[in-house]
């Protein structure tokens, strides 16, 4: 009896526990609560099992009151949260360029991500980059910009960053002005007439510059401009109408290639032959030979000379033949002091010259002699 009664005690009190705990409990599960009270009810009965003998022993199922823990269940609820802890999806920053969108690029263009060990794909024809998009390996120079869409002066750079286990970034767009050479020029200016040679010069410091005579658009493979054109070479370009056109363009590897300049030129007429030319010999007369002539005129179709050419042929075989450079369109006279031999019979001739070319030989006085003959004096 005694040994019941200390039983149906540690009963009640488990019970008492049970009752404490779900009154504490969540409410959401009100259904699990009155389970507990139910318990609670068989421990009553199990009080009332020790005044009946074994019935008490229905006590223990008062055990049936754990049944209130099911309220605890409610708590399963706040496992929800692990489903805000658990977002794999966390974006990958937007990537970032060295150069304010819109700027021009003096250097180089950088891009970078404040996601650690994400990779960055860039394009440069306007479209949005891909998984498979060019990777941006730590700089991309003017000469890789220069491979993009240009528009004008600008190209238009996209960027995105991906990392595994995050959803990829935003695109980043910016759009940069490169630098461009600046377009050559001519000297003569486009429209005049060409008495001399041509120059083509550029206002950028160490540039390429190329050029045509065929009317096409140079590119990196047309003739370089290394020195001034000569008129001879101009004589062999395609003209049109009398006229020839010649094209120009200027490279550097860190800029945007130049504007193509375009200039239309005349070639001079060679000039007309000198006339009442005349030959003598001079205070030196073993040694010199003093030629004179009567300038060239402009006008009728020729040119005005820019020199002109003495020549003296030695004879008598003629195979020697001695040639001096005279400038100036007006000059009248020239006295040979080079390469003469004394007692030597001379062929002596004369010519105008100009950028495009020699005249005829000059004429003696009478309008028809071209040759004049002379010996130097015996020393």
């Amino acid at each position: 009896m005694k040994k019941r009664y200390l039983m149906t005690i540690v009963i009640a009190m488990i019970l008492s526990l049970v009752l404490a705990f779900v009154s504490c409990g969540p409410t959401s599960n009100p259904t699990g609560g009155d389970a507990g009270d139910n318990g609670g009810d068989g421990g009553d009965a199990g009080d009332n099992g020790g005044d009946g003998g074994d019935s008490g022993d229905a006590g223990d199922s008062g055990d049936a009151g754990d049944s209130g823990d099911a309220g605890d269940s409610g708590d399963a609820g706040d496992g929800g949260d692990s489903g805000d802890g658990g977002a794999t999806g966390t974006k990958v920053a937007t990537p970032t360029f060295n150069t304010e969108d819109g700027s021009e690029i003096t250097g180089s263009l950088k891009i970078r991500c404040e996601t650690a060990d994400a990779t960055i794909r860039f394009t440069l024809d306007g479209n949005d980059p891909t998984s498979s998009s060019a990777e941006y390996l730590g700089i991309i120079t003017i000469a890789d910009l220069k491979l993009g869409t240009i528009t004008g002066n600008n190209v238009t750079v996209k960027a995105k960053a991906f990392k595994d286990g995050m959803t990829d970034s935003d695109v980043a767009t910016g759009t940069f002005t490169l630098p461009r050479v600046a377009t050559p020029t001519f000297n003569p200016m486009s429209g005049s007439e060409v008495t001399d040679n041509l120059e083509i010069s550029c206002e950028t410091d160490e540039v390429l510059i190329r050029f045509t005579l065929d009317g096409s658009n140079p590119t990196a493979t047309s003739k370089e401009y290394n020195r001034e054109i000569l008129v001879s070479e101009l004589s062999e370009g395609t003209f049109v109408n009398g006229k020839i056109t010649v094209k120009a363009k200027a490279f550097k590897q860190e800029m945007l290639d130049s504007e193509i300049a375009v200039g239309e030129f005349t070639m001079a007429a060679i000039p007309s032959p000198p006339t009442n030319f005349a030959v003598e010999l001079g205070s030196d007369p073993a040694h010199q030979i003093r030629v004179t002539w009567t300038p060239s005129v402009a006008g009728g179709g020729f040119g005005a000379p820019t020199g002109y050419l003495v020549i003296c042929q030695e004879k008598p075989d003629c195979l020697v033949n001695h040639n001096y450079d005279v400038d100036g369109a007006d000059t009248a006279e020239y006295t040979v002091t080079e390469y003469l031999l004394p007692d030597t019979a001379y062929n002596v001739y004369i010519k105008a010259v100009n950028g495009a070319g020699q005249s005829n030989y000059g004429t003696a006085p009478d309008g028809l002699t071209t040759k004049l003959v002379i010996t130097t004096a015996a020393d």
